[in-house]
């Protein structure tokens, strides 16, 4: 199977899209009326995770043979981003 990269220009438009995804999701979370009763910041960039590799699909245009690689760079990047978000303000 052939090794299949993405640019620098898509790598750019899935992480703006997840810093604005996370970001939202984010700020929504912090008014208990939007989380569920099982809601722990803990599990928030495993959420984030899930959620960026399905979302990014919304707002950036992943050829069909890069697919699978777009949904994995996003959810790659949104956990990191989630995670250091949910550290820093567990400081």
């Amino acid at each position: 199977m052939k090794n299949i990269t993405l640019g620098p220009k898509i790598q750019n438009q899935i992480v703006q899209f997840c810093y604005a995804h996370v970001g939202h999701m984010f700020a929504m979370m912090h008014n208990p009326k939007y989380r569920g009763p099982l809601f722990t910041w803990i599990k928030f960039p495993e959420m984030m995770r899930e959620s960026c590799r399905v979302q990014v699909f919304i707002s950036v245009d992943c050829s069909k043979n890069k697919e699978a690689k777009c949904g994995e760079y996003a959810a790659q990047t949104g956990f990191v981003i989630a995670s250091t978000w949910v550290a820093t303000m567990m400081e």
